[in-house]
């Protein structure tokens, strides 16, 4: 089996016009391309212009992946999910022969309405599952390239929002859907973005083409605050375990994939938690802000601040219970709400980075940081990872306790003046046009833009200036080495 690497990246506001600025798309490509990710999760894809968005990018990692050695049909499989409120979370897979995503084939689609054949999906018995694409064209799995691109049947599923199945008394009886829903039902386009999570689920292939591993991913975007208490993000939090996919890895469940049951055996929850993990103590005297983020960082892991993935274990995926017939049969009580439980146990999965933070800090003209890793602020994105594999298979990548299982791509110290390898970013395109709009503080940064004659060095903010033209955020990267 190869290792499958799943990169988790919050672009700041990846649009059509953002992937228009010149060398911007090139860019966002080789960052996806250099961290050499089978699966990479992007957040805050702006939904009136996703697909083009996601089509320039995947073109730019496709382009950059063939430059340092990829095959012909990197980064061509990409999806992008339900709209929640003005945004949709995107994923481009590296390679189709080895990974596939599923897609909703029946009952509840898992867009952005609250009921009705098209609610955000709740009890996953209701539906039933599909692999993406197939089957492939040409003479096999494996040994179609889609040198061509995708067939024209192989039309490209939305990836469903997830809502709340189970729930605790008595705030289950009050609380019947997702903290934070809108108007539309699918998240706040306005403020600080009460949106929904996806559910985006991949099957690992082996090299015969037959699947091997199902590995779901629940990915968020949390509402932000400037500062204190996030009570928003906390109760979102605090309700994954809620959610149906939870339960079944909790539990030994399964749902019905290709008109077959599948175990629930791993899980991944991932995002933008805006919810700082880099300051949630253990209960030992804790501070108003810090308190209130462990006790909800406590549903999804053990793990505290600065914890690592060192330990604990993570919880391994249930035990599977006695497959059910197929198809499935919802429940006769309880749906679509779901029903009341006494207890729900919290997850106890690993996080793959406490320690390294991915939000760039705001410049600030006239404060020079003493290095790079300055710039970093809160770890808002995360991944948090469990189940028979999963648990027992990642890969430290950053080694020495505390043991993050979890790179995180370094975007300011790529830049430079011109290009001059695979790896590096120029931003001269985004220098001017920031320049003309007054943003982003370009002019604070001349030595971005290449003029005539030797250049002067770099400096750290003129990398930090450059590296937020690309993105507020640094992608986090994960290595699971499933055997």
């Amino acid at each position: 089996m190869p290792n499958i690497r799943i990169v988790n990246w919050n672009i700041e506001q990846l649009s059509g016009n953002k992937v228009g600025i010149a060398g911007m798309a090139t860019n966002i490509g080789k960052i996806i391309a250099n961290t050499n990710a089978d699966i990479a999760i992007i957040l805050e894809v702006r939904s009136a212009t996703a697909i083009a968005a996601m089509t320039a990018v995947s073109a730019a990692a496709n382009a950059a992946s063939v430059v340092i050695g990829g095959a012909a049909n990197d980064y061509t499989g990409w999806l992008i999910s339900y709209a929640t409120g003005n945004e949709c979370y995107g994923v481009l897979i590296k390679n189709l022969n080895v990974i596939r995503p599923i897609h909703v084939a029946g009952g509840p689609t898992g867009a952005n309405t609250d009921d009705g054949a098209n609610a955000a999906l709740s009890n996953l018995d209701a539906n039933q599952f599909s692999t993406w694409p197939g089957p492939f064209i040409g003479a096999g799995a494996v040994a179609d390239a889609y040198a061509g691109g995708l067939p024209a049947a192989a039309a490209r599923p939305n990836l469903p929002l997830i809502d709340l199945f189970s729930r605790t008394r008595p705030t289950g009886r009050k609380r019947r859907r997702f903290a934070g829903r809108t108007l539309a039902a699918g998240g706040y386009a306005l403020g600080i973005g009460f949106r929904m999570p996806c559910l985006a689920m991949f099957e690992i292939l082996d090299g015969a083409g037959a699947a091997t591993y199902l590995i779901p991913v629940l990915t968020c975007h949390l509402g932000a605050v400037r500062g204190g208490a996030n009570h928003l993000a906390r109760a979102q939090v605090e309700q994954y375990k809620e959610t149906d996919i939870s339960q079944k890895f909790q539990n030994g469940g399964y749902i019905d994939l290709n008109n077959a049951p599948e175990a629930i055996q791993e899980l991944i929850i991932t995002g933008d938690f805006n919810l700082d993990f880099l300051n949630q103590t253990p209960p030992v005297a804790p501070d108003f802000v810090s308190a209130l983020n462990r006790a909800a960082y406590n549903t999804i892991t053990p793990t505290s601040t600065n914890g690592g993935s060192a330990a604990p274990a993570a919880t391994p995926g249930a035990p599977a219970l006695p497959a059910p017939g197929v198809p499935f049969v919802p429940p006769a009580v309880g749906w679509p709400q779901g029903p009341i439980c006494d207890t729900i146990p919290d997850q106890a999965l690993k996080t793959a980075n406490t320690t390294v933070g991915t939000i760039l800090h705001h410049y600030v003209a006239g404060v020079v940081p003493a290095n790079i890793a300055a710039l970093r602020g809160a770890a808002f994105d995360n991944l948090f990872f469990g189940g028979v594999q999963l648990s027992a298979n990642y890969q430290v990548l950053t080694p020495g306790p505390p043991a993050d299982a979890c790179e995180t791509y370094d975007i300011p110290t790529q830049i430079t003046q011109a290009p001059v390898a695979a790896a590096t970013l120029d931003v001269q395109g985004a220098y001017l046009h920031h320049l003309v709009a007054g943003t982003r503080n370009a002019a604070a940064a001349p030595n971005l833009f290449v003029g005539i004659g030797p250049m002067p060095p770099l400096t750290t903010n003129d990398r930090l200036i450059g590296a937020r033209f690309i993105s507020d955020h640094l992608p986090n990267l994960i290595q699971v080495n499933l055997p």
